[in-house]
């Protein structure tokens, strides 16, 4: 009779048949000349003994798990913290400096928690950020300011829009591209 678990089979210079269970599985050590047919009575006349002792690994390892998901969840909700008054104190300042370099002002300035946008700005002229836009290389931050701050003289994507864009950001193609791929490794990363 085969038995209904899976085990790794050790043999060594032993005398006796010895169970083990770990977070790894079940081991069996046996003489190195045991019969397998009589290793396999032995486990399964362990079942019971193996199913309990199964039970209280499984139980410690769901315990461990759990612990360390409240873990990382503390964790990420302290970066989250991090990160979001990071971006409070530097985009607006950053978007301040260069709103005065581009001539324009905008209404108001607010970083929020938009996951499907990493910036907007509306016709009166209030721009608005993602804190996760914190998450960037700095250079592709101003990209998104600038180009919001772009709207308050073209609410459009046209040709004009993408050249006053163009004047302060001429490699701005590259840092949409950055924005796609951050956009993505931020969304699977949990975000």
């Amino acid at each position: 009779m085969s038995p209904d678990y899976n085990y790794t089979l050790l043999r060594s210079k032993r005398r006796t048949l010895v169970i083990r269970v770990t977070e790894n599985g079940l081991e069996v050590r046996a003489p190195l000349r045991m019969p397998l047919a009589e290793i396999e009575r032995f486990v399964a006349a362990k079942a019971a003994w193996i199913a309990k002792h199964m039970r209280e690994i499984e139980a410690v390892k769901s315990a461990r798990a759990e612990f360390q998901e409240t873990v990382n969840k503390d964790e990420r909700a302290r970066l989250t913290a991090e990160y979001r008054a990071r971006a409070q104190r530097d985009i607006p300042a950053r978007t301040a400096a260069l709103a005065q370099i581009m001539g324009v002002q905008p209404a108001s300035v607010k970083v929020g928690s938009a996951k499907t946008r990493w910036g907007s700005c509306n016709a009166k002229g209030a721009v608005h950020f993602s804190w996760r836009l914190i998450f960037a290389q700095q250079d592709t931050i101003d990209y998104v300011i600038i180009h919001e701050l772009a709207h308050l003289r073209q609410l459009n994507h046209s040709k004009a829009f993408w050249d006053i864009v163009a004047r302060y950001v001429p490699d701005y193609k590259q840092h949409r591209a950055r924005l796609k791929d951050l956009g993505r490794k931020l969304a699977h990363e949990g975000w």
